[in-house]
């Protein structure tokens, strides 16, 4: 019900009430089970395990269920296994098998990637955060953001470096703001919101002559890539990075496992401590199942990037002929040349996202408004950031193709997001018109 509240500063009483009675339709409708077929277009917010991954991961839930660190049998068996999906992971990413570092997810990875070098950075000032200086865009993941926050807070300084109209991050400003002082710059490779891919190589160029004029370790170059394995390449050595985060459940792999590469030579210190696995970087017992099915996942997504691609980037561009087509007023968000090829994020004037998103609901389409973890928002902050208006950030659609979507389906989306577009439209002049008398 919390989506509610913020329809009702930017639409009144009257479409409170009626997205109430959507709303309430809507669970109805989960309960009755309407026999119209529910079509997913949310794959940015998580996916479906790829069968062949479950395949891969069905051993390691019932029989082979040891624990890495045991020294018997079963353990030893385990042992092993993780090893073999280390190396797996490795090879797809261009890493050695140690610079790997099993995680629960994105957001972890993210944090230990992050807290991790301005801790160990502290080490070297006095625990000083005032000395602390750490570089990021302002479209940033709310994983790595909320770090930044939090940094400040303690004394640290973070730059946020704005991006242009498409989402793209102003390298000169970037440059410009870093200095001597600089521990970090996090910068994401593709947008989860938007799609926009960043120039993380021409950045990691920029940090290395920065590294070398100082004649310093700092700054190191982390990139959150978690949208990226299924249709952008992750060969670290080529990226020129020094960390960088994966989430297992954004690529057909299971939720609640993800991953942090962090290269020789690069220290951190753990958020957690307890028995030392992963090298000492973080505790706990590897979920070797969902480790399998991680590195499952990714061998796929290597394999499959070039058909996957080529597949998406012509439904892209069917999809948005359509929407042209039919809703010409249509804003376009993000890099349509530089840009993850299974999203398509428009803004629709005189409308408002949640009551977009739940109108659609009730037709059997999912999508979203902004980005899931940051669904407590009013707009979107990443196409807020892209300086359009406040009218185009608060009639934002984020629609995130699955590689199984067909045409079919984007035909019938658009169709039903014109009923929902139309339906906005009237709610909204009825609410001028009440205001005027």
């Amino acid at each position: 019900m919390q989506k509610i509240s913020y329809v009702v500063n930017s639409f009144g009483c009257l479409l409170y009430h009626m997205l109430h009675d959507m709303l309430v339709r809507a669970m109805k409708n989960i309960h009755t089970r309407l026999p119209r077929p529910r079509l997913y277009f949310d794959a940015a917010a998580t996916t479906p395990l790829d069968g062949r991954v479950c395949n891969a991961m069905q051993p390691f839930l019932k029989k082979h269920f040891g624990n890495a660190g045991s020294i018997h049998t079963e353990g030893v068996f385990a042992k092993h296994a993780l090893a073999d999906a280390r190396q797996s992971i490795s090879r797809v990413l261009g890493a050695h098998p140690d610079e790997i570092i099993f995680t629960s997810g994105g957001t972890e990875s993210n944090n230990l990637a992050i807290f991790g070098v301005v801790e160990n950075a502290l080490k070297e000032v006095s625990g000083d955060y005032r000395k602390i200086h750490v570089v990021t865009s302002a479209i940033e993941h709310s994983s790595v953001l909320e770090v930044c926050r939090e940094i400040e807070k303690r004394g640290g300084r973070v730059s946020y470096i704005p991006v242009d109209a498409h989402g793209r991050i102003l390298i000169a400003e970037l440059k410009k703001q870093l200095t001597p002082q600089t521990t970090l710059v996090s910068v994401m490779l593709a947008n989860n919101e938007i799609g926009t891919l960043q120039p993380i190589s021409e950045i990691g160029k920029a940090i290395r002559k920065v590294r070398k004029e100082k004649h310093s370790l700092y700054p190191y170059m982390h990139v959150d890539a978690a949208q990226a394995p299924v249709y952008v390449p992750v060969h670290v050595p080529q990226l020129g990075i020094d960390l960088l985060s994966i989430d297992g459940h954004k690529i057909y792999g299971p939720q609640g496992v993800g991953l942090l590469y962090m290269r020789r030579g690069v220290a951190i210190e753990p958020r957690f401590y307890g028995g030392g696995q992963e090298g000492g970087h973080r505790s706990g017992t590897e979920p070797l199942a969902l480790v399998i099915g991680m590195a499952e996942a990714l061998e796929i997504a290597e394999d499959e990037r070039e058909k996957n691609v080529r597949k998406m980037r012509l439904l892209h561009n069917y999809f948005v002929e359509r929407l042209h087509a039919r809703l010409s007023e249509t804003v376009l968000n993000g890099d349509e040349k530089e840009g993850l090829p299974n999203i398509v994020n428009v803004s629709i004037p005189e409308t408002e996202s949640d009551f977009l998103v739940i109108a659609l609901d009730e037709r059997g389409i999912a999508c979203a408004s902004r980005s899931a973890c940051h669904a407590q928002d009013d707009s979107s902050y990443v196409v807020s950031a892209l300086k359009k208006g406040r009218e185009i950030a608060d009639g934002t659609v984020r629609f995130s193709m699955l590689t199984t979507t067909t045409k079919k389906e984007i035909k019938y989306v658009v169709s039903m997001l014109e009923e929902a577009v139309a339906e906005a439209k009237r709610a909204r002049a009825i609410v001028n018109e009440q205001r005027l008398h």
